[in-house]
């Protein structure tokens, strides 16, 4: 099951402008089991709602970066 930018916001509350992700992280950056179990690989839920928004990067060495400085916001337009 992959994700939707519906189910990922549903796990965020609102700070200011940023969408706050209240699940699970690795101690700065959300992340995610796509599948929804909680078993195999981990996602970062910035990158992939920005995959969702945007596309997929034009190259590899493209990252996500926060505009906004908060490491938990998944806003795309941060």
């Amino acid at each position: 099951m992959e994700f939707t930018y519906r189910a990922l916001i549903a796990n965020t509350k609102l700070n200011g402008d940023c969408w706050e992700w209240t699940k699970w992280t690795n101690g700065a950056y959300p992340k995610f089991h796509p599948n929804g179990t909680k078993r195999g690989v981990l996602l970062y839920a910035h990158i992939e709602i920005c995959r969702i928004t945007h596309g997929e990067p034009p190259n590899a060495k493209m990252v996500a970066m926060h505009s906004c400085d908060n490491p938990i916001c998944i806003r795309p337009e941060h």
